[in-house]
């Protein structure tokens, strides 16, 4: 029984992971058109 919570653990970790990681993209990008528009002006 407890293998199937470190299984469940491991699969919302990863999950978590990935949404962290997009949100995170999504700044980075956010911040670099923000840098690119400043360097042009």
């Amino acid at each position: 029984m407890t293998w199937e919570y470190a299984l469940i653990g491991l699969v919302v970790g990863i999950i978590i992971g990935a949404v962290a990681m997009r949100f995170g993209n999504r700044k980075l990008r956010q911040q670099q058109a923000l840098q690119f528009e400043l360097e042009k002006n």
